[in-house]
């Protein structure tokens, strides 16, 4: 609901010591772009976060308006260790959306890990893939890549593009 978003937004900013955090907004929460954006603003108040989990499966999804308001906090998170994203289902992720996301996640030059679940995610194009395995290759500590792309429309064309760019 909205009024619980508010007060996990306003819970994090006082938790300034957290050093992992793991959300699900799944299903019957539908966060709307103010809501995520409410939500994200809380994230730099978490100078110790070295895990963040973030499930955004089964909702309807905002527009990519929220996936830039991710990406711009991810941009300032460099301290991340580990990322678990899970946009299963994710009603609006499409080429606009993770060509956003890849441009937060190229700052996170202390990643290790990452963990992207792009499963359903319809209205992904091959070709995009490409900018995802630039994004990867650029990350120096990066020592873990898990990527889900189950029911999606990215098939071997894709997963080449992707490979030939983490090369």
């Amino acid at each position: 609901s909205k009024h619980g978003i508010y007060s996990i937004s306003e819970c994090l900013k006082k938790l300034t010591s957290l050093e992992s955090l793991s959300l699900a907004l799944t299903r019957n929460e539908n966060v709307d772009s103010k809501e995520l954006q409410i939500l994200c603003s809380s994230l730099d108040k978490l100078p110790n976060l070295k895990c963040l989990k973030l499930d955004f499966s089964g909702n309807e999804g905002p527009p990519n308006q929220s996936v830039y308001y991710l990406s711009r906090k991810l941009k300032r998170m460099t301290f991340l260790k580990q990322i678990h994203l899970n946009f299963y289902n994710y009603g609006c992720m499409d080429d606009v959306g993770l060509e956003k996301l890849c441009q937060g996640l190229s700052k996170l030059y202390s990643l290790q890990d990452i963990h992207l679940e792009l499963c359903q995610s319809h209205m992904l194009t091959e070709t995009r893939m490409q900018s995802l395995g630039q994004t990867l290759r650029v990350l120096p500590c990066l020592k873990n890549i898990r990527l889900d792309f189950a029911l999606s429309q990215i098939r071997d064309q894709g997963l080449l593009y992707l490979a030939q760019d983490l090369k």
